[in-house]
């Protein structure tokens, strides 16, 4: 571990005074060098990042007020474009191949590299300032960037022509160059942040220049910088752990400073900057001098702290949990049937889930196999800890976490409507380096159809489409049924025939829902273009497919067409139900076709299919209306004769 990550050491460090609106509170971050991708420290503070570069001499130490600082380096800190240090990782993360641009990422996932927690405090500077080098979309509220070659490159040459403007300022040498020398010097400058392939190579060939062979001109006619004080950039390959071995040699444990009459105190050079044993905070001063940023000892150290040991108890069991106890599956493991009793007993007044788990942990060490048949059981059982003991067990390095099972979680929070709970996981997830892939994006679609929340169903569908995730017929079927629920019905048809042309074939389920859709509204045409889609997918109608469409014509008043249809339902030899047979004697009812009607039901009496409730029903209003008393008592009397008789 390196002195900046927590080890209770002091450094001296000059860097730039805060703005006066800053917290004044710098953190330094382990991340990786642009060019070589060693691990690098660099200081983040008030927004801004600072490279760090060490000084050293042979022999020296830092006299800080009363303590000695036995390592004598002097560490300064000089701001540096987080675009080099970024540029990097997004270029890993669009994924190039060929002459393809690469894929659009989220932020979050882009910045999440895997032993390097660092970039995540550079979110916000990195949403403002990459887009200078990034094709962005917006998707709602979340955004997605790609990384620009031409972007790039016309950002470099800013870069480029800026620095070359201001080296002659800087010293006399410089200014006594010619601009071509200038301009060597600031691509070799700027080039010490980027790497070669592809980015140096680029900007030299749009520059016209072959910098590797002015390099060795420059190098035969330059001597080598001494080594000893050479000021350097800081990672911990470097530093040697903190002291030269032949210095440490030579050097004894560094004790309370003396006062020496002939010394000159670091208060002479620079403010007064002390600290005392465990402090929490560096001092800031005019130039903001630091000693270590120290975490603190108690920083999240309680539950490792902790010690547990998993016993054998016997409690008071109710009778239900009892029986849940004998219910369990005899072929589960002694370990996961000891958990199982813990978790049925579990009192809130006795502990805490996460406490018991980890108990049940440290005492056992359980194999992924075995977390997965405690949840399994948890889910037969519909055990209200089930969900708390998932989250818990994404956590240990025991279950081995994958994508799959962040998508069941999700899947199951979305069953129960719990949409918080859900996007909770999904970040969980995202924060591990997981990448959501078309399984799990199609869970959230269809999550957020059911609660209803069509924007939200909207952003997530076209993320997959961004990110390049295969779309199938559940990708698809899940939006269409959120249009549905929306009442947007034209969408809806629009990605059906989207499908179509991709050669995708959706469910029946999504047809019928469609097809119902259109039914209740009285759109005909609706109703039947679906049904014709139905039939050209190779679905063959049923009867509820049928009378879906009988029921469209019906409510749109076009009679005619609604009898055709029951018709060719007849045709095509299926047995009408009672919803159909009603809706056919409302077709009828509607154009005073009483004979037609008539001999509709003589035919189905014949065929030996009886009128249910609903088109009794139809048939004795119908009656009513025509004023034929006698006949509608017939009618009904013949109906409750045939209605089946309850049982004593």
């Amino acid at each position: 571990m390196a002195w900046w990550e927590g080890a209770n050491e002091t450094r001296v460090l000059i860097a730039q005074d805060p703005s006066t609106s800053g917290k004044h509170v710098g953190k330094f971050l382990s991340l990786r060098h642009p060019r070589t991708g060693n691990t690098t420290c660099y200081l983040y503070t008030d927004g801004g990042l600072q490279e760090l570069h060490w000084f050293k001499q042979s022999y020296g130490s830092w006299f800080l007020g009363d303590y000695v600082c036995e390592d004598g380096r002097l560490y300064t800190a000089t701001p540096v474009d987080p675009v080099f240090i970024l540029l990097p990782i997004f270029e890993e993360a669009r994924m190039k191949k060929g002459n393809d641009p690469g894929k659009f990422r989220q932020l979050d996932e882009i910045i999440y590299i895997h032993g390097y927690p660092g970039y995540q405090f550079l979110s916000s500077i990195a949403e403002k300032t990459m887009q200078v080098v990034c094709d962005l979309k917006e998707v709602g509220s979340t955004k997605f960037f790609r990384l620009n070659d031409l972007k790039v490159l016309k950002w470099l040459c800013y870069k480029v022509h800026q620095l070359k403007q201001t080296l002659p300022t800087l010293d006399n040498n410089y200014a006594a160059q010619d601009d071509k020398n200038s301009l060597y010097d600031a691509v070799s400058i700027v080039g010490e942040y980027l790497k070669d392939e592809p980015w140096v190579n680029l900007l030299c060939n749009k520059l016209k220049l072959n910098l590797q062979d002015w390099t060795k001109a420059r190098d035969t006619e330059t001597l080598p910088p001494s080594a000893g004080s050479a000021p350097a950039s800081f990672n911990p390959v470097q530093e040697n752990n903190g002291i030269d071995k032949s210095v440490a040699r030579n050097t004894r444990q560094a004790k309370k400073a003396r006062v020496e009459k002939d010394s000159q105190n670091i208060k002479d050079m620079f403010s007064r900057a002390t600290r005392k044993k465990g402090c929490k905070k560096s001092h800031l001063c005019q130039l903001l001098v630091l000693s270590c940023i120290n975490e603190g000892e108690d920083s999240g150290r309680e539950i490792e702290n902790t010690k547990f040991k998993w016993v054998r108890r016997s409690p008071i069991l109710t009778e239900k949990q009892k029986q849940a106890i004998s219910q369990l599956p005899p072929k589960m493991t002694n370990r996961c049937k000891a958990l199982m009793k813990q978790i049925i007993c579990f009192s809130a007044e006795n502990g805490s889930v996460g406490l018991m788990l980890a108990a049940w942990v440290k005492g056992t060490t359980p194999r992924r196999a075995d977390w997965l048949s405690v949840l399994k059981e948890l889910e037969r059982l519909n055990h209200p800890l089930y969900f708390e003991v998932t989250e818990h067990a994404f956590t240990e390095e025991s279950f081995e976490v994958n994508i799959r099972d962040y998508t069941k979680v999700i899947h199951c929070y979305a069953k129960e409507n719990r949409l918080r709970e859900a996007e909770n996981a999904l970040m969980a997830m995202k924060n591990r380096g997981f990448v959501c892939d078309q399984v799990t994006l199609t869970a959230l679609i269809h999550m957020y159809s059911k609660a209803g929340n069509l924007k939200l169903a909207e952003d997530t569908f076209e993320e997959m489409k961004l990110l390049g995730v295969t779309l199938d017929k559940r990708s698809y079927g899940s939006m269409i049924m959120a249009y549905i629920r929306a009442g947007m019905l034209a969408r809806a048809e629009t990605i059906l025939r989207e499908m179509e042309a991709q050669e995708i074939r959706a469910g029946r389920e999504v047809y019928k829902a469609l097809l119902r859709a259109y039914s209740m509204t009285g759109d005909s045409q609706g109703a039947q273009r679906v049904f014709d889609a139905i039939q050209l997918a190779g679905l063959i109608p049923d009867v509820k497919i049928c009378g879906l469409l009988i029921n469209a014509y019906v409510a749109a008043g076009q009679s005619r067409e609604a009898r055709i249809a029951f018709e060719n339902l007849r045709r095509a030899c299926l047995e009408p139900n009672d919803k159909c047979v009603a809706l056919a004697l409302t077709a009828y009812e509607k154009e005073n076709r009483l004979k037609e009607a008539l001999d509709l039901l003589i035919e189905l009496e014949r065929d030996g299919i009886t009128l249910g409730k609903e088109a009794s029903a139809m048939l004795a209003k119908w009656f009513q209306k025509l004023g034929v008393v006698e006949e509608v008592e017939l009618v009904l009397r013949d109906f409750t004769s045939r209605m089946p008789q309850p049982v004593l």
